[in-house]
């Protein structure tokens, strides 16, 4: 497998979700810090895995089973559960829309197509950050993210991470 998508990001945050498992309605009045506990307590259930992006762009994302790139200026690891034979790509600004109305269903349709397939089962992820920001100018033709899925010995039972804040975010 290895797959390049393109994902809008105005909020600088990006995820991996199983839209199956993942609870979304938070509050109609909701509040950042409400988000970030259901967004933390769904990861460490394996149902999304979120993170920083630095900087707002439309990304392009590689999903693969084995590293294609050569070098990274950072990663994180956790595991995700497959549900429904598929994991989507997400951004802030669908989670948010989904967290204040009870009847919206993630993922929203211009992000429907941003999938990947598998097959059920709870995945090791590695997420690398390909570039480093500080040192390298940011184009809308770059690849900024590798994700790395692979079939996980663990079963779906209890936490699968241990989470405390939001990935690569000061929030």
């Amino acid at each position: 497998m290895n797959i390049e998508f393109e994902i809008s990001d105005d909020a600088c945050f990006l995820g991996l979700i199983n839209t199956e498992r993942y609870i979304s309605f938070v509050d109609e009045n909701w509040e950042f810090d409400q988000i970030k506990k259901r967004i933390i307590r769904e990861s460490n259930k394996g149902h999304i895995l979120l993170w920083g992006t630095e900087l707002p762009n439309n990304w392009r994302i590689r999903v693969c089973d084995k590293p294609v790139a050569d070098k990274f200026f950072k990663e994180f690891e956790g595991k995700i559960k497959v549900s429904h034979s598929k994991l989507h790509l997400i951004n802030y600004e669908s989670l948010s829309f989904a967290a204040q109305f009870e009847e919206e269903q993630l993922p929203e349709e211009e992000l429907a197509d941003l999938n990947v397939e598998l097959d059920n089962a709870v995945y090791d992820v590695k997420v690398r950050q390909l570039f480093n920001p500080d040192e390298e100018g940011i184009s809308e033709d770059m690849l900024g993210f590798e994700i790395l899925l692979q079939k996980s010995e663990k079963k779906g039972k209890g936490k699968l991470n241990n989470f405390k804040e939001l990935v690569w975010s000061q929030y």
